[in-house]
């Protein structure tokens, strides 16, 4: 199953090149028999279910394009939850559709739901049997997940690190705040991730009323010179993402701004999920 092809761990791959020749060696060792699950909407992983269809490889393919295997429609945001139908054949037969009705937010959720449908699809399941189980997924750790309530404001936590996923968590957090208003923090992982997507994670944090972006996780990487969560901040031209390298800052900051019915997300790959439990414990003594 590949999702979407986007360069990213260049530190690892050293270009987006070896990046991509490594997707095709990944869908070599499919099994004579198996078939690659992809989205079609995602120009990466498009082009790899061209390039293997051509060679007469086994290849479903799902999305929002009508061209898609598995078709996505009518996608709604229904709390915190959302919703979509799925239209497919089986064996060539006459197109069907079903409803899904997901207890998680976000087109990103529904996109991994039809992915996961289409692979069940590949494997015999029954259809039906498919949507009563992916209705029934609650989420999992570090994606979208709650950490709490109080003062009437939602705090949730993600794992996001990469703009895409940054960008798909924040319209998430809008789709579930409604008209109330996102309070983002972000942490950034890697030095050299920052370095190479400092433009597209200030794009992405625009999303949110407030983003505040805290110093580089580090992890693996020795720090770069120059390269700090300034780097991204800079970069949004709106004034709505600031940098605040201490978390603490940053917790003052949406603990002082969030208001009822608003929601705060913490996202990154590092530390940074720490932080949730202590901003409902702030909420909860303001």
């Amino acid at each position: 199953m590949i999702t979407n092809v986007e360069p990213d761990h260049l530190d690892h791959y050293g270009s987006a090149e070896e990046f991509f020749a490594s997707f095709d060696r990944f869908v070599e060792t499919i099994r004579p028999g198996g078939a690659l699950v992809a989205c079609v909407d995602d120009a990466g992983s498009r082009n790899l279910a061209e390039r293997r269809r051509e060679t007469g490889e086994a290849v479903l393919t799902y999305g929002l394009d009508p061209a898609a295997d598995v078709r996505i429609s009518g996608i709604e945001a229904r709390g915190v939850g959302s919703h979509c139908t799925l239209t497919f054949s089986l064996a060539g037969g006459e197109p069907r559709s079903l409803e899904l009705d997901l207890l998680v937010p976000g087109a990103h959720n529904i996109a991994d739901a039809a992915a996961a449908f289409t692979a069940g699809l590949a494997a015999g399941a029954e259809p039906e049997a498919l949507i009563d189980g992916l209705g029934q997924f609650h989420g999992s750790a570090r994606r979208f997940d709650l950490k709490g309530t109080a003062r009437g404001v939602r705090v949730f936590d993600d794992y996001a690190h990469h703009p895409t996923e940054v960008q798909a968590a924040l319209k998430a957090a809008r789709e579930v705040a409604g008209e109330h208003k996102v309070h983002a923090i972000f942490q950034p992982h890697l030095y050299s991730r920052t370095r190479e997507f400092a433009a597209e994670f200030a794009a992405a944090l625009e999303l949110a009323d407030h983003a505040y972006v805290l110093d580089v996780f580090g992890a693996r990487e020795e720090p770069i010179p120059g390269i700090t969560g300034r780097s991204i901040s800079d970069l949004a031209p709106s004034g709505r993402v600031v940098s605040t390298p201490e978390a603490e800052g940053a917790i003052g900051e949406v603990l002082q701004s969030a208001a009822e019915g608003d929601l705060i997300l913490t996202v990154g790959a590092g530390d940074v999920t720490a932080l949730g439990p202590k901003i409902v414990d702030g909420l909860a003594l303001n």
